[in-house]
């Protein structure tokens, strides 16, 4: 069972791996097992492909990782900024340093090899004299032969180094027991430079053409050592002479440039010159600073092979030390302690205004870094619930600004979030009342003796201010009423409730008194009262009401500024205009009661302003007009589809019903001869 669970769990752990670490770690396996069997002599074919794929995936597999801890490195914010910075600012000093380092070095190399050449090009010149000088001596004296070894005795008194070969007539007279015994042909008079023969490295120069010499020419030279070398830049630099690699050129019969076939070499034949060095002789002084590191520089020296003048490379690479070539290049400045202390005091203000760069850097990198990782804090709060928290403004910049509209941001949410359930509430409370209001509402169409009567109210809010009703008073008689209260909202609903209930306890006292006569103008009156004594001024109401008798087919009502209920007769609209004023706006106000009779077919409407003042997008009311329209088209349906056939017609019409009025209906129509 252990070994089952543990067999599972490196399963899992092996393919939750990438999938360039798990073919990565297959071959290394198998590369392993191949390695394993080489050990134990048994050849595992296939060892090239595995190290092939090995190379491939193993440089995919590297580039992913690195790629995926980079990506892990820069995701917060400071480690962006801090590469950044060092992109930006690092990089580019570190760039110029090397830069500046590579061309000092390079300039500090090509002055020492001038220096170089300068000194060989003094020697030559001063050896071109010597043999100026014997070549004069020797022609001005009368046994050319004893005057040429005279005049060598004496250089040789002076420069035992000197060695020197004098021809008169093209034939040697004289020569030192040195190198040389005659001038070679290719040597021409004038000649000065650098000779490699077999035993070593010559200095040499030919006297040039003179007329007071006549036919005598001297070649001097001496012989390269330690000594002299030390002697070409002394205190500056030590010099090493050595030999530059074979030059190969081309074959005659194989390769073209551009062909990719090899070049077969022919070397050009060569002495074989060993190293020769000044450094043993004057060794380089001890580094003034750190920062003084030796400095090797190569330069080319023009040299000739002794035996037939072919030019043959050789080199003087040269070593010094940066405060020597500095000193050296400044030598001839008045005070070259100012120079030194001027550098040193600007590399010091250099080196304070890097010191205060890094400083603010610091600085700025921790301002943005603490409002950013304040800001990411926050929002983790804010994602786990705590709307109250707060980030802490520490600065005024444009962070901290974002951080300022982030916390008023949480506020304004927090708020929201408040108002958000308080409206939660409201609507619930709302929506209690629009249920009670409903339930105030006659819940079914009726019907009393001939009459039928429905109804219909859609508030443009949650509750409505219009009201509408149908009480049966006894078997023959039903009041009929509808009410438009000013204003929308609760509290023409409470209003609208009010009147409902003093229309209620009006009737329930007519109810109790059979012999009692229900006048429309004394329930009117009463209701105008009640509202006038418990209303502000500005709170008032349109009323209709009316009674329908069965036996003698008689209504009578009265329309307190109500909109004029239309009356339907035979395909021809009469309305029933108002004959008294709105109730609520003054007291004891009398009103006047009509009569008409209803006959078989006649179709009463009343409806509230909410009806034929329902605007569309242009502004445009709904109309009397089209209500007359729709009722005299439609005045045989039921009249609960009549209902739904005005009310989808206001609808359609309507532009915005949340900024229209309360649209009801009440509808009550006599059956003609005949209808059921």
């Amino acid at each position: 069972m252990e070994r089952t669970s543990v067999r599972q769990s490196v399963r899992r752990r092996f393919f939750s791996l990438r999938r360039s670490t798990r073919v990565l770690a297959v071959l290394l396996v198998l590369e392993g097992i191949r390695a394993l069997g080489g050990f134990a002599g048994i050849d595992v074919p296939g060892g090239g492909a595995i190290r092939f794929l090995l190379v491939i995936v193993g440089g995919f597999w590297l580039v992913s990782v690195s790629l995926d801890l980079m990506r892990r490195v820069l995701w917060r914010v400071r480690n962006r900024l801090l590469v950044t910075y060092f992109l930006v600012g690092v990089v580019p000093i570190v760039l110029v340093v090397a830069m500046v380092s590579i061309v000092a070095t390079i300039l500090m190399g090509q002055i020492t090899g001038y220096l170089l050449i300068s000194s060989l090009d003094r020697r030559y010149e001063n050896l071109e004299g010597v043999a100026s000088n014997i070549a004069l001596g020797t022609a001005l004296g009368n046994e050319p032969q004893a005057a040429a070894a005279a005049a060598l005795a004496e250089i040789r008194d002076g420069r035992p180094t000197l060695d020197a070969v004098v021809h008169v007539d093209g034939h040697p007279i004289a020569s030192t027991s040195g190198t040389l015994e005659r001038i070679p042909e290719w040597i021409e008079p004038g000649f000065e430079g650098m000779l490699v023969a077999e035993t070593g490295i010559l200095l040499a120069a030919r006297s040039p053409v003179d007329a007071s010499a006549g036919p005598v020419n001297v070649l001097v030279y001496e012989v390269l050592n330690s000594t002299i070398l030390s002697e070409l830049l002394p205190g500056l630099a030590t010099v090493q002479i050595v030999e530059l690699p074979a030059v190969r050129r081309p074959g005659p019969f194989l390769g073209a440039p551009g062909t990719g076939v090899p070049f077969p070499s022919v070397v050009i034949s060569r002495p074989s010159v060993a190293p020769l060095g000044s450094a043993d002789e004057a060794p380089l002084p001890a580094a003034a600073a750190f920062w003084d590191l030796p400095v090797r520089w190569p330069s080319q020296v023009p040299a000739r092979r002794l035996e037939d003048g072919a030019e043959f490379r050789m080199a003087a690479v040269i070593a010094s030390r940066p405060s020597l070539i500095v000193t050296e290049l400044f030598s001839t400045f008045a005070r070259a302690g100012i120079l030194g202390t001027s550098l040193i005091v600007v590399a010091a203000v250099f080196l304070c205004v890097e010191g205060a760069s890094l400083f603010f850097i610091g600085r700025l990198t921790r301002s943005i870094t603490r409002t950013v990782r304040d800001t990411y804090a926050a929002t983790k709060q804010v994602e786990a619930g705590k709307l109250s928290h707060r980030i802490p403004i520490r600065a005024d910049d444009q962070l901290n600004s974002l951080a300022v509209s982030f916390n008023d941001m949480t506020e304004n949410v927090q708020r929201l979030i408040a108002e958000v359930k308080e409206k939660e509430r409201q609507d619930s409370e709302l929506q209690i009342a629009r249920d009670v209001q409903l339930g105030l509402f006659p819940q079914r169409q009726s019907r009393l003796g001939s009459l039928e009567v429905a109804g219909f109210c859609r508030p443009a809010r949650s509750v409505s201010g219009d009201y509408y009703d149908y009480v049966a008073l006894d078997d023959r008689q039903i009041a009929l009423v509808i009410g438009d209260i000013s204003g929308k909202g609760i509290s023409a609903a409470l209003l609208m409730a009010s009147i409902q209930s003093s229309l209620q306890a009006q009737i329930m006292m007519a109810r109790s008194s059979p012999a009692t006569v229900v006048s429309p103008a004394e329930i009117v009156g009463h209701l105008n009262d009640q509202l006038y004594r418990t209303t502000t001024a500005e709170r008032f109401a349109t009323f209709y009401c009316s009674v329908y008798d069965d036996d003698t087919d008689e209504l009578r009502y009265t329309n307190a500024g109500h909109v004029p209920p239309i009356l339907v007769r035979n395909g021809a609209v009469t309305r029933l205009e108002p004959n008294g004023m709105i109730i609520g706006a003054f007291p004891d106000v009398r009103y006047e009661e009509s009569r008409i009779k209803i006959g078989p077919g006649d179709l009463i409407v009343a409806t509230t302003d909410g009806v034929t003042e329902c605007e569309n997008a242009a502004g445009e009311q709904f109309g009397p007009d089209r209500l007359d329209a729709l009722l005299v088209r439609h005045s045989r349906k039921p009249l609960e589809e009549l209902a739904e056939i005005i009310v989808e017609s206001v609808t359609e019409w309507a532009y915005d019903l949340t900024g229209q009025d309360d649209t009801t209906l009440l509808l009550a129509r006599r059956p003609p001869f005949g209808a059921a």
